[in-house]
């Protein structure tokens, strides 16, 4: 969620942290990763990258919790569900003061739990049932209902098995090949949905005003208003299943192929072939929309992105090494590598600044920017280059293997290393690069 302007914000700044959509949320990661980077955040918790929203949002505060352990965790990111110590059931932790909330007296727990919009309900997950229970301060949580329902093995945390609406009256839920939509607070079963083959996800759309799940090749959608349901086929069975935030678009996809959908009348809108074609394939993991409807976002196995305006079809954009993009100082500014070149782009404007040549063999592996986002260093295992961001033009370049860390001086004149003992030796014998 956007944060409040803090002391010492400037006018840029604070229009970012409080944006919406993708601008102010690509801002808030950035700072999030700045602040998870100082803190030294390991890949086996969670404390680091929570203290950076911490220092963020509020005032300085830490709990620990092993990813591995949690089971869900709200919208608002206030509240998680994680094992009480005792294995006795689960306990939900207000993030906000340290403290728990109450104890879940569920044991089982198998798919997980999902947190109502607000947070005021939880359902729990177990292997073949389903319990909904309302968490609150200074009273022992009561069980609002249960229901024995067949869940398949493709439920994963990205794709859950109970889904609610954005007002927490109504929650849909998988059964089999069914879709229940049921009342949050009694469990009354308001419609059953029957599919021909198992149903293997169910989502509203932002709104709530429509219903769409999958089963099999087909992907149906109910508009609550009207209760009229359509449906339609995709070429092959549906592994991922979006819709927009108003229930105007649908989409479907399936290994590397996106078919987008008229939410209203059925009709086939576009059809996306997404993610580079290689010796290794990657599939479609999962795919989004922004909040207008009109560019999708899609998200490979191995972590790859590509974005694509959708009237008509271009690709804007490829993330294809994520895991070597790196936010400027100051959280404006983000580089990546894309298809041979290095992209910087400018988070307030959402659009590419600069896009630099990179002629090398080898992936590039760290970023270091100077203080004023003038000079950008890039380091793959063999290199360092140097680049003026305002012409786009190479500055220096040099080899030098073995670098563990780096950082450029605020400047943009002086770069510091870490090397291992394998370029220690190399580094030494080497004389000072001053640039």
């Amino acid at each position: 969620p956007a944060r409040p302007p803090l002391p010492g914000d400037s006018a840029r700044t604070q229009a970012l942290a409080t944006s919406p959509g993708w601008p102010g949320l690509l801002h808030r990661s950035a700072l999030l990763a700045i602040e998870a980077r100082r803190l030294g955040a390991d890949r086996d918790n969670a404390r680091a990258l929570h203290a950076a929203a911490d220092m963020l949002g509020r005032s300085p505060r830490r709990i620990d919790v092993a990813l591995e352990s949690v089971w869900g965790i709200s919208s608002s990111a206030d509240r998680v569900a994680v094992p009480s110590p005792d294995g006795a059931g689960l306990n939900v932790l207000n993030l906000t003061d340290g403290t728990t909330l109450a104890t879940i007296p569920v044991k089982a727990v198998k798919w997980g739990a999902m947190f109502s919009p607000g947070g005021k309900y939880l359902i729990v997950a177990s292997e073949s049932s389903l319990s909904a229970w309302e968490p609150r301060a200074g009273t022992a949580p009561s069980e609002l209902w249960s229901l024995p329902v067949t869940i398949e093995e493709i439920i994963t945390p990205l794709r859950m098995p109970a889904v609610f609406d954005r007002n927490e009256k109504t929650v849909a839920v998988i059964d089999g090949k069914a879709v229940l939509l049921l009342d949050v607070a009694t469990g009354k079963r308001l419609r059953r949905f029957e599919n021909p083959a198992p149903v293997s996800q169910v989502t509203f759309s932002g709104d709530s005003r429509r219903l769409a799940w999958s089963s099999g090749t087909a992907a149906s959608i109910f508009t609550m208003s009207t209760a009229s349901t359509i449906r339609v086929e995709h070429p092959d069975e549906i592994s991922w299943l979006a819709i927009d935030d108003r229930g105007t678009r649908v989409a479907t996809s399936r290994a590397r192929h996106v078919e987008v959908w008229d939410a209203t009348t059925g009709e086939s809108l576009a059809k996306v072939d997404a993610l580079p074609g290689s010796d290794d394939v990657e599939y479609i993991l999962m795919t989004r929309f922004d909040e207008t409807g009109s560019r999708l976002g899609v998200t490979g196995e191995e972590g790859s992105g590509q974005q694509f305006s959708l009237s008509p079809v271009v690709k804007l954009f490829d993330l294809l090494t994520p895991s070597s993009w790196v936010p400027s100082p100051d959280a404006h500014h983000l580089g990546f590598e894309s298809n041979g070149a290095i992209e910087v782009w400018d988070l307030a404007l959402a659009q590419p600044i600069v896009r630099l040549i990179h002629k090398s063999d080898s992936e590039a592996q760290a970023f270091a920017y100077d203080a004023d986002n003038r000079r950008l260093a890039v380091f793959d295992e063999k290199s360092v280059w140097i680049y003026d961001m305002a012409p786009g033009t190479e500055a220096s370049r040099w080899r030098l293997e073995g670098l563990k860390a780096e950082a450029l001086s605020r400047d943009g004149a002086l770069l510091v290393g870490a090397l291992d003992e394998r370029g220690e030796k190399a580094a030494l014998n080497r004389p000072r690069r001053v640039f």
